[in-house]
């Protein structure tokens, strides 16, 4: 009997991502953590970092190679991205023209990701824009 065999590399993956029942992703770094159930809540614990969610709100866990949701606002390389925001909506580009651009609403869900550019038409509300290491507040009117 001849079986086939297949080539394979493990994928690093550094951060474990959870994701509630209304969308929203958080992640946390997978190095050292520590989870635990008590009360109806799951905590899981990484370091000084600490994500406290419901279990009747956790939809999914899995684990991923990059940091998903809101886990920072600052600006730390204002040249590095050019956007505007006006009554066509919200226009996004990277100065290298390759850096991933990703867009968020408020309660940290995914809402749009481009890679060197973005452009859309946003609803109402307030997002959180990630991209070459900054990460801006949007307020669409």
């Amino acid at each position: 009997m001849c079986l086939p065999t297949f080539a394979a590399q493990a994928q690093d993956y550094g951060y474990l991502t959870f994701r509630t029942a209304d969308g929203t992703e958080q992640s946390i770094a997978a190095a050292g953590l520590k989870i635990t159930f008590a009360d109806g809540k799951m905590l899981a614990t990484a370091g000084t970092e600490t994500l406290d969610i419901a279990l009747s709100d956790l939809a999914a866990m899995f684990f991923a190679a990059e940091r998903t949701g809101i886990d920072k606002v600052g600006a730390d390389d204002a040249a590095a991205l050019d956007w505007r925001l006006d009554e066509g909506g919200l226009h996004a580009a990277a100065a290298d023209g390759e850096t991933m651009i990703r867009l968020y609403d408020a309660s940290g869900k995914a809402v749009a990701s481009g890679r060197g550019a973005l452009s859309l038409k946003l609803d109402k509300g307030i997002y959180v824009m990630k991209a070459a290491g900054q990460t801006i507040k949007v307020l669409a009117r």
